[in-house]
């Protein structure tokens, strides 16, 4: 088992970079789930049928679809583009990409000085 130390101080950096990596992962783990619809152990059945009931809406269907449209478009012929970066505007995402870029530099800096 891996252990893994760090300055107290960056605490809340550390936490905020593992929230937002397990997001991700939780969210392909349910994706997964929801493809091959099949329950994990881990959600409890009155969870599942709720979030078939939300998945079953026609907002959430079309929602869906829309998502999946833009994440495969075809451009002319050149084959699919992906697009990845879910319903948000370009200059959004460009100001995501600074921050994040930023905030690595920070931790990088951090972990030097420590």
């Amino acid at each position: 088992m891996r252990k893994y130390n760090w300055d107290i101080g960056i605490t809340p950096l550390v936490r905020k970079y593992f929230m937002r990596i397990a997001t991700k992962r939780m969210r392909g783990i349910v994706s997964q789930a929801k493809n091959s619809g099949q329950r994990p152990i881990w959600i409890t059945p009155t969870l599942w049928a709720s979030m078939w009931q939300h998945w079953d809406t026609p907002e959430s269907q079309a929602r869906s679809s829309t998502a999946s449209q833009c994440r495969n478009s075809n451009r002319g012929g050149l084959g699919i583009a992906k697009h990845v970066s879910g319903q948000k505007s370009y200059l959004r995402v460009r100001r995501k990409m600074v921050f994040v870029f930023i905030c690595d530099l920070l931790v990088v800096n951090l972990l030097a000085v420590g």
